[in-house]
């Protein structure tokens, strides 16, 4: 498992990779084109925190996770590793890492920074 702070790849409410992220990224596709991954798929997760958010591009949550994991998926595919080994899975905010709110029901924002995040499942293929 690879996990991307959420806010190192994007800005907040966008789906666009910053420019750092893709130096960044370059060097985790250079790793799953090795030889080591060749028999392997990769299941890119976006998560966000339970904030509410919109926009005219993105009515939720559930749409802005989906687009960031569709934008390292395809920042992935452009670094040469064949789309049937990817898949980009928007998962919003229902499997924080960390607890969005406290006991009293009061958020808490560091938590909620963390849960803003990319996960990228490194699986077997078995094919």
């Amino acid at each position: 498992v690879i996990e991307i702070d959420g806010d190192a790849l994007f800005s907040y409410g966008s789906a666009e990779l910053k420019p750092d992220a893709q130096k960044y990224l370059k060097r985790i596709a250079a790793t799953l084109q090795s030889d080591r991954y060749n028999s392997f798929v990769f299941n890119v997760e976006g998560h966000t925190s339970d904030e509410k958010f919109t926009s005219s591009q993105y009515p939720s949550n559930w749409e802005l996770s989906s687009a960031r994991a569709s934008a390292v998926a395809r920042f992935l595919e452009s670094r040469g590793i064949a789309r049937v080994r990817l898949k980009a899975t928007g998962m919003y905010d229902v499997s924080p890492k960390y607890p969005n709110m406290d006991a009293y029901g009061q958020p808490i924002p560091q938590n909620r920074i963390k849960n803003r995040r990319v996960v990228i499942h490194v699986e077997p293929s078995f094919k």
